[in-house]
């Protein structure tokens, strides 16, 4: 029975580097064989070309792809391409170069083989890429945007497929063809209208409530209220100490005269002499000098009340009396009215500053089509299959596997006799495009459910296409909401962030 062919170690074998080469080669030929059965000169998986990025260019996703001759073409990052000036047409060219370890090579000979694979965009017409490389897009420029096309014969169907003619993303966001629209003949057909929505089911039993997250930091310091109104008087305190005694008050006027005063007793009479004879009786003589007084004579018994005197002057004043004992505490005055504003006080310290504003929240950081652009119908249809979002922070993992309804896609049609007319005409209903929201921790995209040709039928009347992102439902992984900043429609302006929110972007489609 044959087998294929290998290299065959035992016990004691001197391993050379023929052995070695063989085991490579049979190595390369099963691989080699794998790449031809699903297609050479194809694209396995990734690889989306997109305009967007700005004016003047192309994104290309992650992806591999083989080259003609069977070579390894892979891109494991995005690349922004730069398309050069002109009318064109471009097409977009992976190519293949090798290199070695100089560091290992023996002599002169290499021994460590590297492949690199770049992307370039080059003219339609230049030279043919060769077996080394693979052409993957082609670009028109329309108007002042770009046009993209791929051939979805390039494309490698996934190993499980529905053929519906789209490109969706799994799990890890890379690309995959779902199959050609099968047209006739066995098999699964073109992807129907979705039916109408069915009953809703009925509500489970709610589930324990989660763990208590971590505790936020403090917010700033909220201004302070109005003053409450003046509450009720409280009850009356006890009877302080009696204060010192104040100063001595001014001299109170004069006042009425008392009664008045016993008479003074009368002088005692002299002794009488003995009466001599009568003489005669002679001439009235003038009266003498009064004789000095005698002494006073013992004091005589009481005679009566004398007259009233005359008022007497006003006497000095006589010492302080001796205090009174204190007397018992007064009850408390009203109060008497407010006295008068005291002079302003000088200005206190400044404070130590609050608390910054917080924007560190993420926010969507770039998105695959042109804010106020305008296409043609044909090109929106094509862009609305896929839109996508790159985030400035990683979702949370309980995000990935069933992602929140968070974009909404309206298209509003424009009316052409009404903007003929230079009037307003009646009021137009707005349509509402199906998709499916897609998640990786990078990424956020909204796939189209409607066939590309259906959209492009739907559009070509003209009018604008609206995006709403509700970026409030959206968290990372330490369960900050997202911010709907502006940062990827407005670049390369900065604006503040705040969480949550609803970012609206909008191109328009020629009618």
């Amino acid at each position: 029975m044959a087998e294929d062919a290998r290299t065959q170690f035992v016990d004691g074998l001197r391993v050379t580097a023929d052995h070695l080469i063989h085991l490579q080669d049979r190595l390369r030929e099963g691989i080699l064989d794998l790449r031809r059965a699903v297609g050479l000169g194809r694209i396995a998986w990734g690889l989306r070309v997109q305009a967007g990025g700005g004016p003047g260019v192309v994104t290309v996703e992650p992806g591999v792809g083989f080259t003609p001759g069977g070579v390894r073409l892979a891109l494991d990052s995005l690349s922004s391409l730069t398309v050069p000036d002109g009318a064109g047409p471009f097409r977009v060219v992976l190519r293949a170069t090798n290199s070695d370890r100089e560091a290992l090579r023996v002599d002169s000979t290499p021994t460590l083989i590297l492949l690199t694979t770049a992307a370039a965009v080059e003219p339609q017409d230049g030279p043919d890429p060769g077996p080394d490389a693979l052409v993957i897009a082609g670009i028109t420029r329309n108007g002042g945007g770009l046009a993209v096309t791929q051939d979805d014969a390039l494309f490698v169907a996934a190993g499980f497929h529905r053929h519906t003619g789209q490109h969706v993303q799994d799990a890890q966001g890379r690309w995959h063809y779902d199959g050609p629209t099968l047209n006739g003949g066995s098999g699964t057909g073109p992807k129907g209208d979705p039916g109408p929505p069915g009953p809703a089911g009925a509500a489970g039993e709610a589930g324990p409530p989660g763990p208590a997250g971590p505790q936020g930091e403090p917010g700033p310091v909220g201004p302070a209220g109005a003053a409450g109104a003046e509450g009720p008087p409280g009850p009356q305190g006890p009877a302080g100490e009696p204060g010192p005694p104040g100063p001595a008050g001014a001299q109170g006027p004069q006042g009425d005269p008392g009664p008045a005063g016993p008479p003074g007793s009368v002088g005692p009479s002299g002794p009488q002499g003995d009466p001599g004879p009568p003489g005669p009786a002679g001439a009235l003589g003038q009266r003498g000098d009064d004789g000095p007084p005698g002494p006073p004579g013992p004091q005589g018994s009481q005679g009566p009340p004398g007259l009233p005197g005359s008022v007497g002057a006003e006497g000095l004043q006589g010492p302080p009396g001796v205090p009174g004992a204190q007397g018992p505490p007064g009850r408390p005055g009203d109060p008497g009215p407010p006295g008068p504003p005291g002079p302003q006080g000088d200005q206190g310290p400044i404070g130590p500053a609050g608390p910054g504003l917080d924007q560190d929240w993420a926010v969507i950081a770039k998105v695959n089509w042109r804010h106020e652009a305008t296409l043609a119908a044909s090109e929106a249809a094509a862009l609305l299959q896929a839109l996508k979002c790159n985030l400035s922070r990683s979702l949370h993992p309980e995000l990935l596997s069933a992602p929140p309804d968070v974009v909404q896609v309206w298209f509003e049609p424009l009316s052409k006799g009404a903007a003929a007319a230079g009037q307003a005409g009646p009021p137009l209903a707005i349509l509402t495009l199906i998709g499916d929201v897609q998640a990786t921790p990078q990424t956020l995209s909204w796939v189209c459910a409607h066939p590309a040709g259906l959209l492009s039928e739907s559009l070509v009347r003209g009018g604008r296409v609206l995006i709403r992102i509700h970026c409030g439902y959206l968290y990372d992984a330490k369960r900050r909401p997202f911010s709907a900043a502006l940062d990827a429609i407005l670049q390369p302006l900065d604006t503040l962030h705040f969480p949550g929110g609803v970012l609206e972007s909008w191109f328009f489609v020629k009618g």
